[in-house]
């Protein structure tokens, strides 16, 4: 948990070899949720670093960076370590968190969990 603004960076792996697209999807809701097509699961932003070149092993490193502002937008940057291709996504409140949402946040102990 990391306190509103958060600014976090977390490496994750490709999940196979030859890996030559990479969705990026960020999901929101409540609580710890495991299943993505639960009810109160919502998609925030999504897309897609294309035109990798194959040869990647499976579990090359993508650092991803979530940039959560006090104004409820979100940014998050995407960059293949070993090809220095990135992706820029942003979401800004009207597609995401209200400012109501960020006030419940900010009482429950204003932390943000990247999972």
């Amino acid at each position: 948990s990391q306190p509103i603004p958060a600014d976090i960076t977390q490496t994750f792996g490709t999940a196979t070899d030859n890996m030559t697209e990479i969705q990026i999807k960020v999901l929101e809701c409540e609580e710890e949720e495991t299943d993505p097509n639960a009810p109160n699961v919502k998609s925030v932003v999504e897309g897609d670093i294309v035109g990798i070149p194959p040869g990647l092993p499976k579990g090359a490193p993508v650092d991803i960076r979530f940039e959560f502002l006090k104004d409820g937008t979100l940014k998050v940057h995407a960059k293949v370590r070993e090809t220095g291709q990135e992706l820029r996504l942003e979401a800004v409140p009207a597609g995401g968190m209200t400012q109501m949402d960020l006030e419940k946040v900010k009482q429950k102990g204003g932390s943000l969990t990247v999972t």
